[in-house]
């Protein structure tokens, strides 16, 4: 069944009129009337619901069932992402999404992207519609956080209950140890170019550990769905040891 966002608390047995947003997604899928579909508002369940009018001016369903889909995450991931060019930033911001990030921050650094002040309220809009897009996309009922784009040495002085990692192309703590029983990690992803000595040191000063994953440079978007999988698996398998030692 298609998926579909909305921002309206939802119940079962009660009816709803479409968003404009939905209403344009809803006509390009040619849906018609006693079509099935599901939404979600983010509340962690999706809820199926019949489409019971379709006319010129408006779209309603009706919500017949609430389900709770067990998609816990094993560890909660952070991203913090530095600046990229438009369509690259886009793409990692998708990816991220689908891949199952917690909240999204875009950060900058002497060598990220610039951004125009002006223009950052629609930039995180556009980025929202991305995230949106790829939870309906992936069956993900719980939409990321997208936060306002913040200065690196700003954000890398604030508190952190987890473990903070940072890509790194040249060094890595070899005898690190991931584990960490919150379950929470900020990864910290680099601009096109990478980070500045001393911004690498500056991070490894405020407790992120600095990680390189294999001998190739990767593009900073392909370096986000690298680092993401990465450590979702060397949690789960963190975890799953864990289970077996106390069984």
């Amino acid at each position: 069944m298609h998926r579909f966002y909305v921002t309206d608390n939802l119940f079962v047995d009660e009816t709803y009129v479409a968003s404009k947003e939905f209403i344009n997604h809803f006509r390009a899928l040619r849906l018609k009337n006693n079509d099935k579909i599901i939404v979600f508002n983010g509340d962690s369940y999706e809820y199926e619901a019949i489409v019971i009018k379709v006319d010129r001016n408006e779209i309603s369903y009706l919500i017949v069932n609430k389900i709770k889909k067990n998609l816990t995450q094993s560890v909660q991931i952070d991203l913090l992402l530095c600046l990229i060019a438009n369509d690259k930033m886009d793409l990692a911001i998708q990816k991220a999404v689908e891949l199952g990030v917690t909240s999204i921050t875009p950060i900058i650094t002497k060598r990220s992207q610039n951004i125009v002040i002006d223009r950052i309220n629609k930039k995180i809009e556009h980025w929202k519609r991305i995230v949106i897009s790829s939870c309906e996309q992936s069956g993900n009922n719980i939409v990321p956080e997208i936060n306002p784009p913040q200065n690196f040495n700003s954000l890398i002085k604030e508190d952190y209950l987890g473990t903070r990692i940072i890509l790194s192309t040249t060094e890595s703590n070899d005898n690190l140890r991931l584990y960490d029983k919150t379950n929470k990690i900020q990864l910290l992803v680099g601009p096109e170019g990478g980070f500045e000595p001393d911004e690498m040191s500056h991070a490894i000063n405020n407790y992120f550990i600095p990680i390189k994953i294999g001998n190739l440079i990767l593009r900073s978007e392909t370096a986000v769905i690298v680092g993401i999988t990465f450590f979702k698996l060397f949690f789960d398998n963190c975890f799953n040891n864990d289970k077996v030692k106390n069984e």
